[in-house]
């Protein structure tokens, strides 16, 4: 299929708005109906490079979410932009959202361009609440891909003598388990507090206490400060846990996979 044959297949599967412009050799604008938040146009740019035919926004969209104060400092921002991409057949290189394709799926890709685009720039309106409960999740899997299965149990509810239930997200089996907290908001900072204080100092329970606190939770410094102080362990981050975890399982001689 020679490059007029790819205009003419994704001319085909498009409705009547789009218009392909040539802009110079093997290199085409597409324009769409589409548009990012503002109103803008999506950025769209049809190339041959390396010998194969690609669409990209050349970086277009990430630098639209920049000027709107949204970065990527987070692994869970992060997770949610791996997912919109993938979903859609999509890369990001060096910046750019990219879709390669064979010559014969010229139109689908071009769709997906589009999905991959909107998707993407509408992580703008995630809802932080989302973004928090991907942290806790992402947490919980980083413990599921280092840790022998049936030694430990996730989003596990754990009673006092009285009663009263705490939510560990992860726990870990032994004669003196692991209470992991995901810390994402002021809340769930001080049910953890408390739980690692009841347990300990009123039940008078064993077991060894860390905090994972998300580095972009609004939690005021004195209710971190004093999670902090009461843990056996804390990180903030997931960057931070990954990076210690393993030295904090050889310390209380916790044999990893």
């Amino acid at each position: 299929m020679n490059k007029n044959d790819i205009i003419e297949a994704i001319r085909g599967s498009m409705c009547a708005g789009l218009e392909i412009e040539e802009r110079g050799i093997d290199r085409y604008v597409i324009h769409t109906d589409f548009t990012y938040p503002d109103g803008d146009e999506l950025r769209i740019i049809l190339k041959k490079q390396d010998s194969r035919w690609m669409l990209t926004d050349e970086g277009h969209t990430m630098m639209w979410l920049s000027y709107e104060d949204f970065n990527l400092n987070s692994a869970a921002r992060n997770n949610l932009l791996s997912r919109a991409l993938a979903s859609n057949r999509a890369e990001l290189i060096d910046g750019r959202i990219c879709v390669r394709f064979e010559e014969d799926e010229a139109g689908g890709a071009v769709h997906s361009m589009i999905q991959a685009l909107i998707q993407t720039a509408d992580l703008i309106y995630t809802d932080r609440e989302v973004i928090r409960s991907t942290f806790a999740e992402d947490m919980r899997n980083r413990f599921r891909s280092r840790l022998k299965e049936g030694t430990f149990e996730t989003s596990k509810t754990v009673r006092n003598k009285k009663g009263e239930r705490y939510e560990v997200d992860v726990y870990v089996e032994g004669n003196e388990p692991i209470l992991v907290f995901a810390v994402n908001n002021k809340d769930r900072c001080l049910e953890a507090t408390l739980a690692i204080v009841t347990l300990a100092a009123e039940d008078e329970m064993k077991f060894t206490s860390m905090i994972v606190i998300d580095e972009d939770a609004d939690i005021p410094q004195t209710v971190r400060d004093r999670a902090i102080s009461r843990a056996d362990k804390a990180y903030v981050g997931l960057e931070e846990m990954d990076a210690g975890l393993s030295r904090f399982f050889e310390k209380i001689n916790y044999a990893e996979i």
